[in-house]
């Protein structure tokens, strides 16, 4: 790797001749070359897979325990979430075991997101992938605790997510209690359902069809699941990434027969 080397080598000569050259060259070795290896795109995607797995259901077990207790209706909304996810034998004991893990006093949340970003690398995606399934699986019963949130935004921070993106995302599980495609049960006005949609989207409603049609295909592209697979999403964990993805479609047909309509 000679990144670091080349960088430093041109900076340094316009800053400083010759020698410049020389100490940021030497600079960027130590301080980039030295360190892309250990953060490159896709060191072992099972490696990736495997981390990706136990810390998804480790920060379960944090975030029930967030608000003080873990209610029986927490345990129940996680064991639903397995189901949902059609993890058996193995896998299940797994998860249930890593979820009780988090549960525990002593669990490191940092410690745990520490190793997330080690084995995930450089891949924003798969990262704020992770922080959507923790926000999905939490607002599963329609609401999102105040210990919840406040841990999430700990997490979207410990992870690199800017904080005018975890707003965005907190906005859209707040939406989905008031969109259909979001959830069963919404008892929201035809209106509010329209407003949620546009939200999942992080658009609105003054927006140009082409803005929208341009952030729809955004999120496609983001949430697409053979694209996360690749990056190190485990295949146990597909059914979330594939829910979402048909959440956006849902809100994307919603805005264009609204606007059809209007």
């Amino acid at each position: 790797m000679f990144i670091g080397k080349i960088l430093g080598f041109g900076i340094g000569y316009k800053l400083g001749g010759p020698l410049g050259a020389l100490l940021l060259a030497m600079a960027g070795h130590y301080l980039i070359d030295r360190h892309l290896p250990r953060l490159s795109l896709n060191r072992d995607p099972a490696a990736a897979q495997a981390t990706f797995f136990r810390v998804t259901f480790e920060i379960m077990g944090a975030m029930a325990k967030a608000d003080g207790r873990v209610s029986p209706e927490e345990i129940a909304a996680a064991e639903a979430a397995m189901t949902r996810m059609g993890l058996q034998g193995d896998k299940r004991r797994e998860a249930i075991e890593r979820f009780g893990r988090g549960k525990e006093a002593d669990f490191d949340v940092e410690l745990a997101l520490g190793d997330l970003r080690r084995d995930c690398g450089l891949q924003p995606k798969l990262l704020r992938m992770f922080i959507e399934m923790q926000l999905q699986i939490a607002a599963a019963d329609g609401q999102l605790a105040a210990g919840e949130e406040q841990l999430m935004r700990r997490i979207g921070s410990m992870l690199g997510v800017p904080a005018q993106e975890m707003e965005r995302l907190l906005n859209m599980v707040r939406a989905r209690r008031q969109f259909h495609g979001g959830g069963a049960g919404s008892n929201a006005s035809p209106e509010q359902s329209l407003s949620a949609a546009y939200t999942v989207l992080g658009v609105s409603k003054n927006d140009s069809d082409a803005d929208i049609k341009r952030a729809y295909r955004k999120l496609m592209s983001e949430h697409h699941p053979d694209k996360l697979a690749a990056k190190g999403l485990p295949p146990e964990l597909m059914k979330v990434a594939e829910e979402r993805a048909q959440e956006i479609t849902t809100a994307y047909d919603a805005v264009k027969s609204a606007r059809k309509a209007g």
